[in-house]
């Protein structure tokens, strides 16, 4: 809560003169009688795990286009998905495994309707049939309708961010979502 308090009554003089505010050597400034307003400020912070997961996900867009490469970490020029969230995350200090299996084993499973930046989501790979995690991606923003954006690296795009629930391959390939940034 802050408090703003008006200006009072303030008589200026010239100096030469002697003080009367009733002299035309004087300007008086009146301001209305004082008065006390309250205002309450708002301020909204985001917890420590959405600012860090905010942060993974600007540092991994600068991989955007970066291509694919079976086994790759971002060392030898291209990444695969498993290396590609491993790497986003060591950035800021977390070690997540090598695998998307390892990973998925790693996270805390939540509620595909709790997702939320930072999140990540796992699929099947190539067989549709299997219920083996094949891939994995990292939420890059969930929008006010509920629409999910993932960041990953793809075999058909390399790094590329895309709606998973809206590309054919993906969305029936869906497993489940996990959290690795705990509040």
């Amino acid at each position: 809560m802050a408090v703003l308090l008006s200006p009072l009554f303030v008589c200026a003089q010239d100096f030469n003169d002697s003080p009367d505010c009733n002299d035309e050597n004087y300007v008086a400034l009146i301001f209305p009688k004082p008065k006390v307003q309250e205002i309450e400020l708002v301020t909204k912070s985001a917890s420590p795990s959405m600012n860090l997961a905010l942060s993974i996900v600007d540092f991994a867009q600068q991989f955007l286009g970066t291509r694919y490469r079976i086994g790759g970490n971002g060392n030898n020029g291209g990444f695969d998905c498993s290396g590609f969230v491993q790497r986003i995350f060591k950035e800021v200090g977390l070690e997540l495994p090598r695998s998307s299996v390892a990973q998925a084993n790693y996270a805390k499973r939540i509620e595909l309707n709790e997702v939320r930046t930072g999140d990540l989501i796992f699929f099947k790979g190539r067989n549709r049939g299997s219920s083996s995690v094949g891939h994995v991606a990292m939420v890059s923003n969930v929008s006010e309708d509920g629409s999910i954006e993932i960041i990953h690296a793809t075999n058909h795009g390399g790094v590329m961010k895309e709606n998973p629930f809206k590309n054919e391959y993906f969305a029936p390939r869906y497993l489940f979502a996990a959290r690795v940034l705990q509040d």
